[in-house]
């Protein structure tokens, strides 16, 4: 799915009226109930569950493949040895998962750098306002504040 289209999905279940509020109201759970993106304690995560959620089964199927990649011989022959369960997955099967684990991580890395439209879409024009208030107060996201047309000003403002 493309990012916008996941971020618009997922904007309609972090709704104050959408599905997830109305799923803690129905079971009794009202104090739970949030306005998810427009909170500044909860914007943060609500882009970190979406982000999770789309990229998870693609490094799911990564992972998978490197595994079915590694041949059960090795293995067998761990144990055949005496090696524990812990010591085989340790010293046989990591090793050889190391090349999906790094594209795994790469292709991790390049799509966490790749989130604006999704921040955007999740947020609106005030995500810059709301990341900001996060709970370590830290300033708005560079990326943000550079490609954001309204927020030039504080931009420069912020150079040294």
């Amino acid at each position: 799915m493309t990012p916008l289209a996941v971020s618009f999905i997922w904007q309609f279940v972090f709704d104050y009226s959408g599905p997830l509020n109305r799923l803690f109201g129905g079971i009794g759970l009202e104090s739970w109930r949030h306005g998810w993106l427009g909170s500044p304690t909860w914007a943060l995560w609500t882009i970190f569950v979406v982000m999770v959620w789309q990229f998870s089964g693609l490094t799911m199927i990564i992972y998978l493949a490197g595994l079915q990649g590694i041949p059960e011989e090795l293995d067998e022959a761990a144990a055949v040895d005496g090696a524990a369960m812990l010591f085989r997955f340790r010293r046989v099967t990591l090793p050889l998962l190391a090349p999906a684990l790094t594209v795994a991580l790469t292709l991790t890395l390049i799509n966490g750098l790749r989130v604006f439209d999704q921040i955007l879409a999740l947020n609106g024009r005030r995500a810059g306002r709301r990341l900001r208030r996060s709970p370590i107060d830290s300033p708005a996201p560079a990326w943000y504040t550079v490609l954001h047309p309204s927020l030039y000003a504080e931009g420069v403002r912020r150079c040294p």
